[in-house]
């Protein structure tokens, strides 16, 4: 394990999207869904924002180091390296 780096454009100025401990960790997302795909467009995984109540941050465990897509309502992909 060496570390956890983020490449993050963000989709608007109140959604944080970045890689922790081989997760992807997306913040900010209230009332969207979040989608997460692979570097070749895949679907990995989908998720509500509503599904945490309490505001904490939706996660998305990554199955391998690469780079990966974060798409969140309508608004253009967020590019995330997840570096183990």
């Amino acid at each position: 394990y060496i570390s956890d780096q983020g490449i993050v454009e963000t989709a608007t100025s109140t959604v944080k999207v970045y890689a922790s401990h081989g997760n992807i960790v997306v913040e900010g997302s209230m009332g969207n869904s979040v989608c997460l795909y692979d570097a070749v467009g895949r679907l990995l995984a989908m998720r509500r924002s509503e599904e945490v109540h309490d505001g904490t941050p939706l996660r998305f465990e990554t199955p391998a180091t690469g780079t990966y897509m974060v798409k969140i309502g309508n608004h253009p992909a967020s590019r995330v390296a997840v570096i183990r």
